[in-house]
């Protein structure tokens, strides 16, 4: 996700079990040598959140000075990702008097922290690289390498160990700070607070919540490395030039010959369906940028060129297969995010490839640009990213190893939704991340179901003559009625919808960005759903939602589709 200051950020998370409670069984109580074992008393001092659930924690280390000598409360061996961790946690003197105390994090390498705590809460904080497994630990080990008194006596509350790469991790939106609460089980909060670039006044504008329902795969390696995996055509590469937003990007210069200027990669065996290529590129006097995939079995493939200083598309090129959606997406810096989609047929050996281009007359070499390439014309690139679908998903770092993201769900309690069986009106605020693929359900924008014949929902449908409309479908036992929208959306990313619509035992409507249809009579009846959870979003980002147990009317859905329906009601 892309936070207010416009990097881009994990959600907020927690993958050390147990935060506040460290007499947890899944917290190691260990000692060696000199060493006695930690004692923990649970809740026996007030936290920093103002709640009597600090632990009280003593140490003895014993008088030994090898690194053997030890009294330490953590964690062995966590599973994590191949990536940067951080690992916190608060910290306050029990006695009154000041004590040093230390935090350790240890994978690839070692990495101490030794802290003089007083008797106020210090919020203590390492991090190191992770290759998949991770050990923390607190308290006291003598050596040159650690550190801390040879006996502790303190208070301890909220562990926290999460990724911190890119541009480290978005604040908590229910707390002041990052800190994620955990119990039995590794905490990932929505990513609410989602920002999105907006060229006209230069700012992030806070645009919801994102929610990626599918499952995405990078299959790109190194994806901000293009010194290794990659291999060079006509181009050298300077690794790591600038960090930008959290990214970490590569100089591409070009060779001064008439040639195709690119880095690529073969990624294994394409499926036949769509694929979506992306990179972030920023100009650094090349000025024109293209991005292309192709399968090696059909020759066939998608290609698109894009302009970096007007920030809008050149051209398009493939063979053999259709583009499902091209874009550029603007990351504020002169960042841009471009991408291509299509099918380009199954087969062993796709290639993933993007490079600098010539602006007019381009002439294609196997589908790309080539032409005389000027010393000093180059291009920052970051972020390179091939996945399986039509659109480009939030972006997914790489290195040795393809990396997946799990799908997500956003979901309401039915306790929270003001269920009516005669009545009731709904409003929501979209940015829509779509291709045309001629579905009748290419996204599920809103679910409220027992099952598919109990159920309200609010579908995108691509399909038949009137394509790129949204669809409120009712069913009650199997009987179902709908109506659409005629006003017909664009096809692309953060495309912006607000929705309203009415169920009634009589009609149902829906209105879209201010205009309502004509209601059509609900022949179907409302169906039971007081005890059923909602599913929101599909590949979107939800921002204001709002329910009535009421009938809105056509002239009430049409203003809670507008820009002033938070005026309005």
């Amino acid at each position: 996700m892309v936070d207010s200051d416009g990097k881009l950020k994990w959600c907020p998370h927690n993958i050390a079990l147990h935060s506040e409670t460290f007499d947890n069984a899944w917290w190691d109580k260990i000692y060696g040598g000199t060493g006695s074992t930690p004692t923990v008393t649970a809740k026996a001092g007030t936290a920093p959140d103002g709640t009597e659930t600090a632990d009280r924690i003593q140490f003895d280390k014993g008088a030994g000075t090898a690194s053997g000598d030890y009294s330490l409360v953590g964690k062995t061996s966590i599973d994590t990702d191949v990536a940067q961790h951080t690992f916190s946690v608060f910290v306050k003197s029990n006695t009154g008097s000041a004590q040093n105390v230390m935090i350790y994090c240890s994978d690839l390498s070692v990495v101490v922290l030794e802290q003089s705590i007083g008797p106020t809460w210090t919020l203590m904080t390492v991090t190191n690289d992770s290759d998949g497994k991770f050990a923390i630990q607190i308290g006291a080990r003598d050596s040159a390498t650690y550190g801390g008194d040879d006996t502790l006596d303190i208070l301890v509350w909220g562990a926290h160990l999460y990724r911190s790469d890119l541009g480290g991790m978005v604040d908590n939106p229910d707390r002041s700070d990052s800190y994620v609460p955990t119990t039995t089980a590794a905490v990932y909060l929505p990513r609410r607070g989602h920002h999105i670039y907006d060229f006209r006044t230069s700012s992030w504008v806070n645009e919801g919540v994102l929610v990626e329902t599918d499952a995405r795969m990078n299959l790109a390696l190194q994806s901000e490395d293009l010194t290794t995996t990659w291999t060079k055509g006509a181009v050298t590469i300077d690794s790591a030039v600038e960090t930008i937003n959290g990214l970490s990007f590569d100089r591409l210069s070009v060779d001064a010959d008439v040639n195709r200027h690119e880095v690529f990669q073969s990624v294994g065996a394409l499926s036949d369906q769509n694929y979506c290529a992306s990179v972030f590129v920023k100009d650094d006097a090349a000025k024109y940028a293209f991005i292309h995939y192709f399968s090696h079995v059909s020759e066939a493939f998608v290609t698109a060129v894009f302009d970096l200083i007007t920030g809008t598309l050149v051209e398009t090129n493939s063979v053999g297969a259709t583009i499902a959606l091209y874009g550029i997406e603007d990351y504020g810096s002169g960042v841009y995010r471009i991408f291509v989609s299509g099918q380009t047929g199954g087969g062993a050996n796709g290639y993933f490839i993007f490079g600098s281009s010539n602006g007019t007359g381009i002439s294609y070499s196997k589908g790309r640009p080539i032409y005389l390439g000027v010393t000093g014309e180059d291009l920052l690139f970051s972020g390179a990213m091939l996945e399986a679908g039509a659109t480009p998903s939030s972006y997914i770092p790489t290195t040795s190893a393809t990396v997946t993201r799990a799908a997500e769900t956003l979901h309401e309690n039915a306790a929270s939704i003001p269920y009516s069986s005669s009545t009731m009106s709904w409003s929501l605020d979209f940015n829509l991340i779509y291709a045309d693929t001629g579905s009748a359900t290419e996204q599920t924008l809103y679910d409220w179901s027992v099952d598919s014949d109990n159920r309200i929902a609010v579908t995108l449908d691509t399909s038949g003559a009137d394509r790129d409309v949204i669809t409120l479908t009712v069913v009650n036992a199997a009987s179902s009625v709908s109506v659409s929208t005629t006003v017909e959306r664009t096809p692309g990313i953060n495309q912006a919808a607000k929705i309203a619509w009415r169920v009634t035992t009589s009609e149902i409507n829906i209105a879209l960005n201010g205009t309502a249809e004509t209601a059509v009579s609900n022949t179907a009846g409302i169906p039971g759903l007081a005890a059923a959870d909602a599913a929101l979003g599909d590949m979107v980002v939800i921002g204001e939602r709002r329910q009535w147990d009421a009938d809105l009317g056509d002239l009430g859905i049409e203003g809670a589709s507008t820009d002033e329906a938070l005026e309005l009601f």
